[in-house]
């Protein structure tokens, strides 16, 4: 018995040959653009991150970053009035957070940030 991979005339075997060619150097293409273009968008992203400081995951030239340390009976109400806010937006932000947030689980000495978006004239 003969083992032989194409039996038929000798168009054929060719024709296979061809496709089968036309679909490795397919493969070969797909593969090297894929290839090139992986490593351009990973330079691009390289670039853009160095291009910007980012803290806790907020670029920080659209946003400003201002740390806080909790002083021993502090109300959050307060906190809130020395960063600028005032007491209708202080009750409004306490209401819409009252399930996400318990205040009592704010402690003396701890320190958190408080973000905010930078104004088109860069005044937080």
């Amino acid at each position: 018995m003969k083992l032989t991979p194409f039996t038929g005339s000798k168009y054929k075997r060719q024709l296979t040959d061809v496709l089968f060619s036309l679909v490795l150097a397919s493969i070969a293409l797909v593969g090297y653009y894929d290839w090139k273009n992986r490593n351009k968008t990973v330079s691009d992203d390289r670039a853009s991150l160095h291009s910007s400081v980012v803290k806790f995951g907020f670029g920080l030239d659209s946003v400003h970053i201002e740390p806080i340390v909790v002083r021993k009976n502090e109300l959050m109400g307060e906190i809130f009035e020395k960063i600028g806010f005032n007491r209708p937006v202080i009750l409004e932000i306490e209401e819409k957070t009252k399930e996400l947030f318990n205040p009592k689980n704010i402690q003396s000495g701890k320190n958190f940030h408080i973000i905010k978006k930078m104004n088109v004239t860069t005044n937080p």
